[in-house]
């Protein structure tokens, strides 16, 4: 095995377009029932429902761009899986050891591709198992050379 061998998430472009265009058109219903109230609703009725309006205005625009900005900061700021010298697996997370796993305990790794979720689930021999989310099948292939290799 090469020494310290370490593989990061890769975010695909077309889910950052999909989040993108998806997040833009959730937040533009917002932005649009911010301007249809502000300016179609008799001020009355703004007296009694503005703040809910405004408040599910709000919620809307944040709710859109969340998952997009969620993205962008794990593209940033990449998680990583680190094949150690004492023959384990680890897994950090926002740069903060999330597991540990010796490489004996591992029964199998296989590639989940479900729509726009993507990324390596690791089973381990009590039947248990843990998803990595957004590392390519490449880190799959190469991961799976060094651990069932030793």
């Amino acid at each position: 095995m090469n020494p310290q061998q370490i593989f990061w998430t890769s975010i695909k472009s077309d889910l950052i377009r999909k989040t993108l265009i998806q997040g833009t058109c959730i937040a533009g219903l917002g932005v649009f029932l911010l301007l249809l109230a502000g300016t179609l609703t008799p001020i009355q009725m703004l007296e009694k429902w503005g703040l809910l309006i405004f408040i599910f205005a709000a919620v809307l625009m944040a709710v859109g761009l969340i998952p997009y900005r969620l993205l962008q900061r794990l593209e940033s700021s990449p998680n990583k899986i680190y094949l150690s010298d004492d023959h384990k697996l680890c897994y950090f997370k926002k740069n903060q050891l999330k597991a540990s796993i010796p490489f004996n305990k591992v029964r199998a790794l296989e590639w989940i591709d479900h729509y726009y979720i993507y990324g390596i689930k690791v089973i381990l021999d009590d039947h248990q198992s843990l998803f990595l989310p957004f590392f390519s099948h490449r880190s799959l292939q190469e991961i799976r050379d060094i651990i069932l290799s030793d």
